[in-house]
């Protein structure tokens, strides 16, 4: 039905909304509506808690007593916070965590305490844990490699052991580990400030702002960040709400 009104999946990305194409709202309404009537079942994309329509349709579909399956199983929020160094995704972590209770970890802590602290005692590069992650900053593209390693052979490791922890996982940057890992989140969260903080390189961050399923603009100030992350969150506490 998408395709017959101009609205293609395969060409638009995901962060694209069919009213940008002069759709009426209520004419789309009515009309998934309508459809959703004749099905037998309805299928839950990846993200289907942050879309309204979604949410009211597999409301619908339950009422009607239809079968709801799921891309990911609903066993738990679960989200990657992407992004550049130093764009705000811990930023971006802290208010959710803050306003709904999801905790989270970041790759560079997790494989910190895992592999690059022991690893740095050895040799005394460092006095303490703390001041060997803050340390990684200067140091990117050797804590990718040790990311890169601890994910060898099995790209997905390192997201399972936060998500086994923690409901966000901050600073995913090999791709290859986010496509691997991606079905075990049921979203990916782009936080961009590429208007007044440089990209990182290749050799630390191959993760694209396309490969996410939504942008956060963090280009102004704290206070904009909070106004742009808004919807998000009271999607995110629609979704965990009991």
């Amino acid at each position: 039905m998408d395709r017959d009104i101009g609205f293609d999946p395969e060409i638009y990305g995901s962060n694209h909304d069919w009213w940008e194409m002069d759709v009426c709202l209520q004419d789309a309404i009515d009309r998934d509506l309508a459809a959703l009537k004749t099905c037998d079942g309805i299928y839950m994309l990846r993200g289907w808690e942050l879309s309204r329509g979604a949410r009211a349709e597999k409301a619908l579909a339950e009422w009607m007593g239809l079968q709801v399956a799921f891309q990911v199983p609903p066993t738990g929020v679960k989200l990657f916070v992407l992004g550049h160094g130093r764009h705000g995704k811990d930023t971006v972590a802290e208010m959710i965590l803050e306003r709904t209770g999801l905790t989270f970890n970041s790759s560079s802590y997790h494989v910190c305490e895992r592999l690059i602290w022991p690893a740095c005692q050895a040799i005394g590069r460092y006095a303490s844990i703390e001041e060997c992650y803050a340390d990684r900053h200067n140091r990117r593209a050797e804590w990718y490699d040790h990311i890169t390693m601890y994910n060898t052979p099995d790209r997905a490791r390192l997201s399972r052991e936060i998500f086994a922890e923690h409901d966000i996982y901050v600073g995913i940057r090999n791709r290859d580990e986010f496509v691997e890992a991606k079905n075990v989140s049921a979203l990916a969260i782009w936080v961009d400030a590429s208007k007044r903080k440089p990209p990182e390189p290749a050799s630390s961050m191959t993760i694209l702002r396309e490969d996410a399923d939504i942008v956060i603009d963090n280009n102004g100030d704290l206070d904009a960040l909070k106004r742009n992350l808004e919807p998000v969150i009271e999607m995110l506490e629609h979704s965990i709400a009991p």
